[in-house]
């Protein structure tokens, strides 16, 4: 049988995900940006095209009666 002990690895980042001299670069540059605001966010996404709405009613996702919790119950 096993258990949590067992089965539990901690994981080395040195070891088990080696980078390289350009990732830890690009690493340093991230790290040192000033965080993005909600404004340039926003803009960010703007620029990319909306979908149209026969796009999005092809898209899967789920179907049937939606979840719903049950008033008094418990």
């Amino acid at each position: 049988m096993m258990n949590s002990e067992d089965s539990c690895e901690r994981l080395d980042l040195e070891s088990h995900h080696p980078t390289s001299p350009g990732d830890s670069a690009v690493q340093r540059r991230l790290r040192d940006q000033a965080e993005v605001s909600l404004a340039a966010y926003l803009e960010f996404l703007a620029q990319f095209p909306s979908p149209s709405s026969a796009q999005l009613r092809a898209k899967k996702g789920p179907r049937g009666t939606p979840f719903s919790l049950i008033a008094g119950s418990g």
